[in-house]
């Protein structure tokens, strides 16, 4: 049988908007926050994204992930450098 997960991303580090003008990028990522995508600036590398794929592949043939949603977490502010 088929199989179909829905994957959802956060930012990711990716060639996608390499090329764009910075004042583009800027634009998007403003207008992505009134939508809570954008409550921080990190990013999640694309081998996060490959490993959550081969996870969901390798599910047993008689379950399926339905949904699985990846976000960056924020970063981790150090109370000894302040």
């Amino acid at each position: 049988g088929v199989r179909v997960t829905h994957l959802r991303l956060g930012p990711t580090e990716s060639e996608f908007g390499l090329s764009w003008p910075h004042d583009r990028m800027v634009s998007v990522l403003e207008n992505w926050a009134p939508f809570g995508l954008t409550r921080h600036l990190n990013f999640m590398p694309a081998s996060v994204v490959a490993d959550a794929v081969i996870h969901a592949l390798g599910a047993p043939r008689t379950s399926a992930f339905a949904n699985i949603e990846l976000q960056p977490m924020a970063p981790i502010q150090n109370d000894e450098a302040s």
